[in-house]
């Protein structure tokens, strides 16, 4: 059994929803439609509440138990993964490369399914009474994807 700390998987939760709620914010004010603009917003601001919430249970948790093959090895992999998702200066590229709507809602897309997976990962390490916190963030970050999914289909 490694350790991680908690520290360290919800810093990475984190990240990902200060990186998600910047680039709603940014790419918001990006293009005049206003159904656009409201639904980025929104977006925005769904994210900055999840933030909160896993700064609410980083706060609350100790060194979480997994199990490895090797020291290290989960975080190596979590590291890894995160390393396009959890970059500011890779959500600054990717707001500058946003030139169309239809390149913002793919981003978002894209990122969206790839907190999905990460919030997978770690519902494994936490508390019980947590797991319903982080189901419910999952299940917003689907709406979510749902959302920019309808979005993307009715420019069609």
């Amino acid at each position: 059994m490694g350790l991680l700390t908690a520290k360290e998987v919800f810093e990475f939760a984190i990240k990902i929803e200060e990186n998600g709620e910047y680039f709603y914010r940014k790419v918001s004010e990006k293009f005049d439609d206003t159904n656009i603009k409201s639904l980025f917003v929104d977006l925005a601001n769904q994210e900055l509440e999840h933030k909160k919430v896993f700064e609410n249970m980083e706060a609350r948790l100790g060194n979480i138990k997994i199990s490895e093959s090797y020291p290290g090895e989960f975080f190596n992999y979590i590291d890894e993964y995160l390393k396009e998702v959890i970059f500011p200066e890779s959500v600054e590229s990717e707001i500058e490369k946003v030139d169309t709507l239809d390149r913002a809602l793919n981003y978002a897309i894209e990122v969206e399914l790839k907190s999905i997976l990460y919030y997978k990962e770690i519902i494994e390490l936490i508390s019980e009474v947590d797991k319903k916190l982080i189901n419910d963030i999952i299940n917003e970050e689907r709406k979510h994807f749902i959302r920019l999914s309808e979005a993307k289909a009715s420019r069609k």
